[in-house]
């Protein structure tokens, strides 16, 4: 997983190294994750916490409709 973390610059963010870490300890619970080899896991828990950490960081900059900002509004709805 550190090594993923250099290639892909995240080395010194401590936030996406402990989700990662998280969602790797959490993919030991079940068996179906076992078919797979570890550095697969790692790459995969990886990638889904920099999502995590890019769309936590995504919603608190931008306004609270967020992603919808651009929609036409119509009777309050989007």
């Amino acid at each position: 997983m550190e090594r993923y973390l250099r290639i892909l610059g995240y080395d010194l963010n401590k936030i996406i190294f402990d989700i990662s870490f998280q969602i790797c300890k959490f993919s030991l619970n079940d068996a179906k994750f076992m078919a797979y080899p570890p550095s697969q896991v790692a790459a995969s828990s990886l990638l889904l916490a920099i999502n995590i950490f890019e769309w936590d960081a995504y919603k608190n900059h931008h306004s609270k409709k967020g992603f919808f900002k651009n929609c036409k509004v119509r009777k309050g709805r989007i």
